[in-house]
Protein backbone atom coordinates (compact mmCIF):
# COMPACT_ATOMS: atom_id res chain seq x y z
CA UNK A 1 0.00 0.00 0.00
CA UNK A 2 0.55 3.31 -0.26
CA UNK A 3 1.28 3.62 3.56
CA UNK A 4 3.32 1.05 4.06
CA UNK A 5 5.89 2.10 1.12
CA UNK A 6 5.97 5.65 2.47
CA UNK A 7 7.02 4.62 6.19
CA UNK A 8 9.58 2.27 4.96
CA UNK A 9 10.83 4.76 2.97
CA UNK A 10 11.37 7.28 5.55
CA UNK A 11 12.41 4.41 7.80
CA UNK A 12 9.52 5.06 10.50
CA UNK A 13 9.36 1.88 12.04
CA UNK A 14 6.21 2.30 14.30
CA UNK A 15 2.19 3.13 13.23
CA UNK A 16 -0.22 4.14 15.72
CA UNK A 17 -3.74 3.25 14.72
CA UNK A 18 -7.01 3.81 15.36
CA UNK A 19 -9.93 1.83 15.11
CA UNK A 20 -13.51 2.14 13.60
CA UNK A 21 -16.48 0.73 15.07
CA UNK A 22 -17.84 0.89 11.44
CA UNK A 23 -17.57 -2.02 9.67
CA UNK A 24 -16.43 -1.02 6.22
CA UNK A 25 -13.46 1.10 8.28
CA UNK A 26 -13.04 -1.75 10.04
CA UNK A 27 -12.20 -4.14 7.31
CA UNK A 28 -9.73 -2.12 5.71
CA UNK A 29 -8.18 -1.24 8.78
CA UNK A 30 -7.19 -4.27 9.25
CA UNK A 31 -6.30 -5.03 5.61
CA UNK A 32 -4.05 -2.16 6.25
CA UNK A 33 -2.33 -3.59 9.90
CA UNK A 34 -1.69 -7.18 7.77
CA UNK A 35 0.22 -5.14 5.25
CA UNK A 36 2.16 -3.48 8.00
CA UNK A 37 2.55 -6.42 9.85
CA UNK A 38 4.10 -8.00 6.42
CA UNK A 39 6.46 -5.20 6.03
CA UNK A 40 7.87 -5.62 9.31
CA UNK A 41 6.34 -1.87 10.61
CA UNK A 42 5.31 -2.31 14.29
CA UNK A 43 1.56 -1.53 15.21
CA UNK A 44 -0.02 0.36 17.83
CA UNK A 45 -3.76 0.75 18.81
CA UNK A 46 -4.66 4.01 19.47
CA UNK A 47 -7.13 4.71 22.57
CA UNK A 48 -8.30 8.40 22.28
CA UNK A 49 -11.49 7.78 24.15
CA UNK A 50 -11.68 10.64 26.82
CA UNK A 51 -14.50 9.49 28.67
CA UNK A 52 -12.14 6.26 29.50
CA UNK A 53 -11.11 8.93 32.07
CA UNK A 54 -13.97 7.78 34.49
CA UNK A 55 -13.44 3.83 34.23
CA UNK A 56 -14.76 1.03 31.96
CA UNK A 57 -11.54 0.37 29.99
CA UNK A 58 -11.16 -3.36 29.70
CA UNK A 59 -15.18 -3.84 28.84
CA UNK A 60 -15.05 -0.68 26.03
CA UNK A 61 -11.32 -2.76 24.68
CA UNK A 62 -13.42 -5.83 24.43
CA UNK A 63 -16.03 -4.32 22.16
CA UNK A 64 -13.22 -1.85 20.27
CA UNK A 65 -10.64 -5.57 19.69
CA UNK A 66 -13.51 -7.81 18.31
CA UNK A 67 -11.84 -10.00 15.42
CA UNK A 68 -8.60 -8.09 16.04
CA UNK A 69 -5.58 -10.38 15.81
CA UNK A 70 -3.50 -9.59 18.82
CA UNK A 71 -0.64 -11.35 17.15
CA UNK A 72 -0.08 -8.46 14.77
CA UNK A 73 -0.21 -5.64 17.64
CA UNK A 74 2.65 -4.98 19.74
CA UNK A 75 0.79 -2.52 22.37
CA UNK A 76 -1.99 0.13 22.65
CA UNK A 77 -1.49 3.61 22.90
CA UNK A 78 -3.37 5.31 25.55
CA UNK A 79 -3.97 8.48 24.39
CA UNK A 80 -6.59 9.68 27.34
CA UNK A 81 -6.25 13.62 27.65
CA UNK A 82 -8.15 14.51 31.03
CA UNK A 83 -6.10 18.02 31.28
CA UNK A 84 -8.41 19.11 28.32
CA UNK A 85 -11.92 18.84 30.95
CA UNK A 86 -13.24 22.52 31.57
CA UNK A 87 -12.67 21.94 35.27
CA UNK A 88 -9.46 20.32 35.04
CA UNK A 89 -7.68 23.18 37.29
CA UNK A 90 -10.19 23.63 39.84
CA UNK A 91 -10.40 19.34 40.12
CA UNK A 92 -6.35 18.44 38.90
CA UNK A 93 -5.79 15.97 41.89
CA UNK A 94 -8.74 14.30 41.58
CA UNK A 95 -8.74 13.66 37.53
CA UNK A 96 -4.94 12.47 38.10
CA UNK A 97 -5.76 9.84 40.32
CA UNK A 98 -8.14 8.86 37.52
CA UNK A 99 -6.28 8.63 35.05
CA UNK A 100 -3.44 6.70 37.17
CA UNK A 101 -6.21 4.39 38.06
CA UNK A 102 -6.76 4.06 33.87
CA UNK A 103 -3.03 3.54 33.49
CA UNK A 104 -3.58 0.52 36.13
CA UNK A 105 -5.92 -0.92 34.64
CA UNK A 106 -4.72 -0.41 30.78
CA UNK A 107 -1.34 -2.35 31.99
CA UNK A 108 -3.08 -5.50 33.50
CA UNK A 109 -5.07 -5.80 30.14
CA UNK A 110 -1.65 -5.04 28.11
CA UNK A 111 -0.24 -7.77 29.86
CA UNK A 112 -3.35 -10.19 29.70
CA UNK A 113 -1.88 -9.86 25.98
CA UNK A 114 1.26 -9.82 26.25
CA UNK A 115 1.43 -6.37 24.28
CA UNK A 116 3.04 -3.03 25.75
CA UNK A 117 1.37 -0.02 26.64
CA UNK A 118 2.15 4.07 25.94
CA UNK A 119 0.89 6.80 27.16
CA UNK A 120 0.41 10.42 25.59
CA UNK A 121 0.82 12.70 28.62
CA UNK A 122 1.46 17.12 28.40
CA UNK A 123 4.97 17.96 29.88
CA UNK A 124 2.58 20.31 32.50
CA UNK A 125 1.61 17.40 34.68
CA UNK A 126 3.41 17.06 38.36
CA UNK A 127 6.63 15.20 38.19
CA UNK A 128 5.74 12.66 40.95
CA UNK A 129 2.61 11.88 38.82
CA UNK A 130 4.77 11.47 35.74
CA UNK A 131 7.43 9.76 37.58
CA UNK A 132 4.10 7.10 38.82
CA UNK A 133 3.34 6.78 34.96
CA UNK A 134 6.57 5.87 33.59
CA UNK A 135 6.95 3.09 36.53
CA UNK A 136 3.69 1.57 34.75
CA UNK A 137 4.39 1.91 30.88
CA UNK A 138 6.51 0.86 28.86
CA UNK A 139 6.50 4.02 26.50
CA UNK A 140 6.10 7.82 27.35
CA UNK A 141 4.79 10.10 24.43
CA UNK A 142 5.47 13.67 25.71
CA UNK A 143 3.20 16.09 23.81
CA UNK A 144 5.44 18.84 23.17
CA UNK A 145 3.17 20.79 21.15
CA UNK A 146 3.19 24.76 20.53
CA UNK A 147 5.84 25.43 22.61
CA UNK A 148 9.14 23.68 20.47
CA UNK A 149 11.72 25.41 22.08
CA UNK A 150 14.41 22.59 22.76
CA UNK A 151 15.60 24.46 26.07
CA UNK A 152 12.14 24.00 27.15
CA UNK A 153 11.03 20.50 25.75
CA UNK A 154 14.78 19.11 27.43
CA UNK A 155 14.25 20.81 30.95
CA UNK A 156 10.52 19.37 30.91
CA UNK A 157 11.42 16.29 29.84
CA UNK A 158 15.57 15.01 30.13
CA UNK A 159 14.81 13.94 34.40
CA UNK A 160 12.91 10.64 33.50
CA UNK A 161 13.95 7.50 32.28
CA UNK A 162 15.02 8.14 28.61
CA UNK A 163 14.92 4.17 27.71
CA UNK A 164 11.32 5.00 27.66
CA UNK A 165 11.17 8.52 26.81
CA UNK A 166 9.60 9.77 23.52
CA UNK A 167 8.80 13.27 22.07
CA UNK A 168 6.15 14.08 20.14
CA UNK A 169 5.86 16.88 17.87
CA UNK A 170 3.53 17.68 14.95
CA UNK A 171 4.25 19.47 11.54
CA UNK A 172 2.14 22.29 12.18
CA UNK A 173 4.65 23.78 14.87
CA UNK A 174 7.16 23.73 11.82
CA UNK A 175 7.61 25.24 8.92
CA UNK A 176 8.44 22.38 6.67
CA UNK A 177 10.16 19.03 7.34
CA UNK A 178 13.38 20.04 7.29
CA UNK A 179 13.13 22.20 10.21
CA UNK A 180 10.67 19.11 11.83
CA UNK A 181 13.78 17.46 11.55
CA UNK A 182 16.24 19.44 12.40
CA UNK A 183 14.42 20.32 15.84
CA UNK A 184 14.81 15.90 16.40
CA UNK A 185 18.84 16.36 16.01
CA UNK A 186 19.03 19.54 18.29
CA UNK A 187 16.83 17.67 21.16
CA UNK A 188 18.38 13.92 21.05
CA UNK A 189 21.96 16.01 20.89
CA UNK A 190 21.14 17.19 24.01
CA UNK A 191 19.15 14.47 25.75
CA UNK A 192 19.36 11.13 23.67
CA UNK A 193 15.79 10.32 23.91
CA UNK A 194 14.55 6.74 22.84
CA UNK A 195 12.57 8.31 19.76
CA UNK A 196 10.20 11.12 18.61
CA UNK A 197 6.74 10.56 16.69
CA UNK A 198 5.25 12.74 14.22
CA UNK A 199 1.49 13.59 14.37
CA UNK A 200 0.21 13.04 12.16
CA UNK A 201 0.12 11.06 8.85
CA UNK A 202 -2.02 13.13 6.60
CA UNK A 203 0.26 16.45 7.58
CA UNK A 204 3.25 14.53 7.54
CA UNK A 205 2.33 13.91 3.67
CA UNK A 206 1.25 17.55 3.11
CA UNK A 207 5.01 18.55 4.12
CA UNK A 208 6.71 16.53 1.40
CA UNK A 209 3.93 17.36 -0.79
CA UNK A 210 4.34 21.32 -0.67
CA UNK A 211 8.05 20.59 -0.79
CA UNK A 212 7.31 19.03 -3.88
CA UNK A 213 5.16 22.04 -5.21
CA UNK A 214 8.09 24.29 -4.48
Amino acid sequence: TIISHYLNLNHIQKATISLNTNQEARTKTFELINQLTKENIEVEIMIGKNSLINGGFTAYMETLTKDLNWEQISGIHLDVEPHVSKDWHENKASYLKKYHDLVNEARTYCDSKSIQLGVSIPTHYPVNDIQKIFDLVDRVYFMCYENVKTDFIVRKTNSYLTSKTYIALRTNDFKNRLEMEEKFEEIQSKMNVAGFVIHDFGSLIDFDKNSINK
